[in-house]
């Protein structure tokens, strides 16, 4: 097992990991979960299939279609499994083509027509929920494969791999269903749909026991024929065996800190178990108050040598500017910290550490919090405002114009304050990570001679508001909201 730990400090080191693997025989550990509300993770899709409406969609409700979903290798040898989901045939058997499957194995392929879908891919283990066939030989229903490389497999136990056999499709035309299967150390399979038994420690060939593992991905497939139905899954979660791993230093221990406006890349060395974190910047400060604090993340992950990693390391959001006390604009809001996979065109984020808010003229900044939503930006009373973003948004922005602008998310721009002319730009929110991850900075005073807000951080860092000039301090600019996942309301 390898380790990347990305600190996100002054110190930058590089060295090597050696490590000394074993069969993981421990108690199941969590490798891969997702319930797909806001991505996929490092689950690829890959045909017809696309993430939509909080679920993966294998195939749409259109003829001759083919998708997949395939989730990578944990580069761990385990003795024991359980790996449960739902799945949503839209049609009743019989009424909609064809089924989906799941297998896992060394030679599998989301994208390959044969073997049929519904009976899975590769020739390791594959489960077939079979909604429809025509074939005089076969029949709906749900099947147990190993070793088979048939597209017709039929229901005879012992033939063409087959090791069992249900008729049963209550699964069909009656929404998301939850599978669990459950392998056990002596390689004996157990499968629940519903809560009910279908199949109970059916024993895999020795051959599952003696393979070494580390290697299998695990891949949804699904298809459609001359008849149509979506075919869906969700709330995917692959438990496997873990155990500590020998190692001996030195390891992999590399950091990064901001170089301003641009990514920083990263290739991975060697295929393995990453540590990987990060850090928001802090928001700017105002006066004698300070700006919110950035978030902490960390995760492991499995990395593959050869991935390349995006790392954009967030800015201090920019000190509130004034001549005097009461004429004070908000502090900008600090930049989010990310670390995003890149696979072609297709960008993965694995962490995003949320920027912390710009301080006000009469409060401090919002601390920036570990979670999916961004965090709500505080009048100069230190009351809830302007609602942070969700969802990957951008943050919300108040009413009045002296408020701070919106954080930039990771799909969103957040919220911009123009002047009652609707013309002049007084707090420029921070753009998403998708729209270039910068800070907002090209906003002007409220009037003649009053300051303009602190410039947000890159990374999504909104501006701080712009200072009213009344001679009075609570009246004075708020501060930006952070960038994140979700930008934090300004």
């Amino acid at each position: 097992m390898k380790y990347l730990n990305y600190l996100l400090t002054a110190l930058v080191l590089l060295t090597v990991l050696s490590a000394k693997a074993q069969l993981a025989n421990g108690p199941l550990q969590t490798y891969f979960s997702n319930d797909f509300n806001a991505n996929t993770g490092i689950a690829v899709l890959s045909g017809a299939a696309t993430h939509t409406n909080s679920v993966v969609q294998l195939t749409p409700d259109m003829t001759s279609k083919l998708g997949g979903l395939t989730v990578r290798p944990s580069n761990i040898n385990s003795d024991k499994y359980r790996v449960s989901f739902t799945i949503g045939i839209s049609k009743l058997v019989g009424f909609g083509a064809d089924g989906l499957s799941y297998s896992f194995g060394n030679d599998v392929s989301a994208r390959d027509a044969m073997p049929f879908a519904e009976v899975g891919t590769g020739t390791k283990l594959k489960i077939g929920f079979d909604s429809y066939t025509a074939a005089p030989s076969s029949q709906f229903g749900i099947r147990l494969l190993y070793n088979s490389t048939s597209s017709n497999p039929g229901v005879v136990i012992g033939s063409n791999g087959l090791l069992a056999f249900s008729s049963d499709v209550s699964w069909c035309g009656v929404g998301q269903v939850p599978v669990v299967i459950d392998i056990d150390s002596l390689g004996k399979l157990t499968l629940t749909v519903s809560g009910q038994t279908i199949f109970n420690n059916i024993q895999l060939p020795a051959a599952f026991n003696a393979e070494d593992k580390s290697s299998w991905q695990h891949v949804f497939k699904a298809r459609t024929g001359s008849l149509s139905q979506t075919h869906t899954v969700d709330d995917l979660v692959i438990q496997q065996a873990m155990v500590p791993v020998i190692a001996t230093p030195p390891f992999i221990d590399k950091s990064f800190t901001s170089v301003g406006p641009s990514f920083q890349t990263y290739v991975v060395p060697t295929t393995g178990t990453y540590l990987l974190e990060a850090k928001g910047a802090q928001g700017g400060p105002a006066g004698s108050f300070n700006g919110g604090k950035g978030a902490y993340m960390r995760g492991y992950f499995q990395l593959q040598a050869g991935d390349v990693l995006r790392i954009g390391v967030g800015g201090m959001g920019r000190v509130g500017l004034g001549a005097g006390v009461d004429n004070l604009s908000g502090g900008g809001g600090g930049g989010a910290s990310s670390i995003v996979l890149l696979q072609g065109t297709q960008q993965t984020p694995l962490i995003v550490a949320g920027g912390g808010g710009g301080s006000g003229t009469a409060n401090d900044g919002v601390d920036a919090q570990a979670v999916n939503d961004g965090t709500s930006g505080n009048d100069n009373n230190g009351n809830a405002y302007a609602s942070g973003g969700n969802n990957g948004g951008g943050g919300g922005i108040g009413s009045n114009y002296r408020d701070g602008a919106g954080g930039g998310g990771y799909y969103g721009n957040g919220g911009t304050h123009f002047d009652s002319d609707g013309i002049t730009l007084l707090s420029r929110g921070g753009s998403s990570y998708l729209n270039g991850n910068t800070g907002g900075t090209d906003g002007t005073g409220h009037g003649s001679g009053n300051a303009v807000g602190g410039f947000g951080g890159w990374g999504g860092g909104g501006q701080g508001g712009p200072a009213d000039g009344t001679g009075f301090t609570q009246n004075d600019g708020g501060g930006g909201g952070g960038g994140g996942w979700s930008g934090g309301g300004g």
